[in-house]
């Protein structure tokens, strides 16, 4: 689509001229009073490994023994079966190690869109990249991106579900 405006997507930004971004972020994670005198957040990340506050980022869990990476819960490493991790902040900035343009989706999923692997402080993670146009000629490997998260939906008492790919 050459020459249109860049889709809205979640995943990692890329800025004008290949710079690092932000795109808009959503306030840090916040909590609001219930009528029954509880709190309750009004934001609240979609995946365990999405972390709000005090900014955005991903939290991996690094294995003790070899320094492998997950982004889900494990109970052995796959690459040295170790069985002890800690949790780890994963860069937010990072570069697009290889991508696809998607033509063919799940129905209501707008496409083309680009989706990558991006190394952030070597840590792989696969996300949709944004702020660009699904052309070939705009997407290259190497070029820096930054960690972008957005609002997936909200609840009927007000609740964002926060994404970031």
């Amino acid at each position: 689509m050459r020459g249109s405006a860049p889709r809205e997507r979640p995943g990692f930004a890329c800025g004008d001229s290949g710079s690092l971004g932000w795109r808009p972020q959503p306030p840090p994670h916040r909590w609001r009073r219930t009528p029954g005198g509880g709190s309750v957040p009004d934001q609240v990340p979609l995946v365990d490994y999405l972390a709000l506050s005090p900014e955005p980022h991903l939290v991996a869990h690094e294995c003790d023994a070899c320094g492998a990476r997950f982004f889900d819960r494990r109970n052995a490493c796959a690459s040295c079966s170790g069985t002890s991790f800690h949790a780890v902040d994963v860069p937010t900035a990072g570069e697009l190690v290889t991508f696809t343009i998607v033509s063919f989706a799940a129905p209501g999923v707008p496409v083309p869109f680009v989706a990558g692997v991006v190394d952030c402080g070597g840590t792989s993670v696969r996300a949709n990249v944004i702020n660009t146009d699904p052309d070939p000629t705009q997407v290259r490997t190497g070029m820096p991106l930054q960690l972008a998260t957005f609002v997936v939906g909200t609840d009927s008492e007000g609740v964002e579900a926060v994404g970031f790919g």
